[in-house]
C-alpha cells in the first residue's frame, strides 16, 4: 500500500481517498527461482499493420551449466501476417541474467484480413543442460517458462477504421 503525506490536503492520502491512480496498491506477483526457469516479460502483444513493432523480454532466472537456445513458434496461419525476429535467442552461462528481446511486427498488406485477429506465439529451449531443454522435461516443460510458455498477440487491420 501507498501512502502520500503533505501539508497540502489535496496531496495528503489520509485526507484524500483517490490520490493514487488507478490504485495505491501493486500487485507483484514473485516466482521460486531454485529451479532451472525462464521468463517472458509480457503475456500478450497489440499490434496494429502499418504501426509500430513490439518487443518482449525472455531471461533466464538462473546459471545454466552450458548454453540455453529459446525459440518463438509463429502458428503457421498466420506466419504471413507477422514477423517475429529473432526466431531465436541465445544464453550462456556467462549472460544467463541479461535480458534478451523478441520483436513482433505487423506485415502490412493492402486487403482487410478481420479487423482484430488474435493468436499465441509458442516458445520453448532447447539445451545440454537437461533442466533447460523442454523436450527432455516433458510434460513439466510447462514449469519452465514462466509465466507462461504462451505470449498473445492482438493484431490489428490497418484496413478497418478505427475511432
Amino acid at each position: 500500500m501507498h501512502e502520500a503525506a503533505s501539508v497540502d490536503t489535496a496531496y495528503d492520502s489520509s485526507s484524500v481517498t483517490s490520490l493514487f491512480r488507478p490504485a495505491a496498491t501493486i500487485t507483484v506477483r514473485v516466482f521460486e527461482v531454485d529451479a532451472a526457469s525462464i521468463f517472458l516479460g509480457s503475456q500478450t502483444v497489440a499490434i496494429a499493420e502499418g504501426g509500430l513493432s513490439k518487443q518482449y523480454s525472455v531471461v533466464l532466472g538462473s546459471t545454466p551449466s552450458v548454453d540455453v537456445v529459446v525459440n518463438v513458434t509463429v502458428p503457421s496461419v498466420q506466419s504471413s501476417e507477422v514477423q517475429v525476429l529473432p526466431a531465436e535467442v541465445t544464453f550462456t552461462p556467462m549472460n544467463w541474467n541479461v535480458a534478451q528481446f523478441f520483436v513482433v511486427t505487423a506485415v502490412n498488406d493492402d486487403f482487410l484480413d478481420s479487423p482484430v485477429v488474435q493468436f499465441t506465439l509458442k516458445h520453448a529451449a532447447q539445451s545440454t543442460d537437461l533442466a533447460f531443454d523442454s523436450t527432455a522435461l516433458g510434460s513439466s516443460a510447462s514449469a519452465l517458462i514462466l509465466p507462461s510458455d504462451e505470449v498473445r498477440v492482438f493484431l490489428f487491420d490497418d484496413e478497418e477504421v478505427y475511432i
